[in-house]
């Protein structure tokens, strides 16, 4: 099982600073594996697909502009959640506090038929977030697109 070390934690830094100088709410998805290497939405998709299931990403994060708190959100899904997979992306909305800062995400995935259960994931790390919850998460499309799933509790 990979940990957040500072090696990654680098690395991760050195590539969010390249894509952030560019990325817009209008830009295609940056997402980045555990150990750091770039890595697609087909490639997420086809990791995680389960005939019949959607698969959908969700962040723990919430308006995070920096790595510190990282290795705390790292361990949260791997000793709470019990995720086997993190992946960490860029994101931006322009409709957030700091008016389209970029955000940095700790992302998991689950796999489900019910949107239920993607609400309850949706609503889960409030408390990870000073109580803020997540306003959406992403249901990955076998092309490699994805459709957002506003939070119904917040929409």
């Amino acid at each position: 099982m990979e940990n957040f070390t500072n090696s990654i934690k680098e690395k991760l830094r050195n590539e969010f600073r390249k894509y952030e100088k560019t990325f817009t709410a209008n830009s295609p998805s940056v997402n980045f594996d555990e150990s750091g290497e770039k890595i697609s939405l087909k490639e997420i998709y086809n990791k995680h697909h389960v005939l019949g299931h959607q698969v959908v990403m969700i962040a723990v994060t919430r308006n995070q502009y920096d790595l510190e708190k990282f290795s705390a959100y790292f361990d949260y899904v791997k000793n709470i959640l019990k995720k086997n997979h993190i992946y960490y992306g860029l994101w931006t909305d322009r409709k957030t506090v700091d008016n389209g800062k970029v955000e940095y995400d700790v992302l998991y995935v689950i796999t489900s038929k019910n949107l239920d259960e993607i609400q309850h994931h949706l609503n889960l790390h409030d408390s990870m977030n000073d109580g803020v919850n997540q306003k959406m998460g992403l249901i990955l499309l076998n092309e490699g697109s994805s459709k957002i799933q506003m939070n119904q509790k917040i929409s």
